[in-house]
């Protein structure tokens, strides 16, 4: 299978490394002799009207890793016969950590799915979702890793201020942090139970837990992702 991986930039070579034999075209690139079995689209939002047209026919499947475009605007730019997937990857596929939801179009084959899960399962997690799930997706998993880096960053401030290292500061914060996410994929208890088993009365982490609660942690959170999950739902019109 001839693949083309349209824009080298993070996610765009951190496919390229997954599949390892591909094409990598950028976007000012000569492609006026490109044929493909599948071309993904590894460009920002923003260029699609400009970029897609020049690749209408030169592909059996097309897939999308830009946030706010849907099927029905690819194939409007691509061709109403055009096979094509729609992702939302995120950063941590560079080091194949990854989560990626995919959905479809009606004429992609079970076989080219199963051929895009392959690649995109290379770069970490993957879950099928309807299309209309979309800019929720964008929201809880495609942006969601600069939430947990503000929360990074801030822990690791606090340890510094109290006189810790830089390094020793990132080591214990990250590490703690994606110890807790391991285990509540794991244990198969809810998020506000391993809350509960971290805390004990008049202890430590109930005056942090409380206070959060106090300040509406949780309620900030859910209104930052409504914000995200808004822009994409506007990118779409957009474009």
């Amino acid at each position: 299978m001839k693949i083309a991986i349209i824009g080298g930039g993070k996610m765009g070579s951190a496919i390229a490394n997954a599949i390892g034999e591909c094409v990598v075209i950028e976007i000012n690139d000569d492609f006026s002799d490109l044929t493909a079995d599948m071309i993904i689209f590894a460009v920002k939002p923003q260029v699609f009207n400009d970029v897609l047209p020049n690749y209408r026919g030169k592909g059996k499947l097309y897939i999308s890793i830009a946030a706010g475009i849907t099927i029905a605007k690819m194939k409007a730019l691509l061709g109403e016969d055009a096979h094509i997937i729609r992702t939302m990857p995120n950063l941590a596929a560079s080091i194949g950590k990854g989560t990626t939801a995919i959905c479809r179009d009606n004429l992609t084959t079970d076989s080219e799915f199963a051929e895009a899960m392959r690649i995109f399962d290379k770069l970490g997690e993957t879950a099928e979702v309807d299309e209309g799930d979309m800019d929720t997706v964008v929201s809880l998993s495609g942006s969601s890793p600069a939430y947990g880096f503000m929360l990074l960053s801030a822990m690791i401030d606090f340890g510094v201020l109290q006189g810790l290292s830089y390094e020793t500061s990132l080591k214990l914060s990250a590490n703690a942090i994606g110890g807790a996410m391991e285990l509540a994929l794991r244990s198969g208890h809810t998020p506000g139970e391993l809350t509960d088993m971290v805390c004990s009365p008049n202890g430590t982490t109930i005056e942090a837990v409380n206070y959060f609660k106090e300040n509406n942690f949780e309620g900030i959170i859910k209104r930052a992702m409504q914000k995200s999950k808004t822009r994409s739902e506007e990118l779409a019109k957009l474009m």
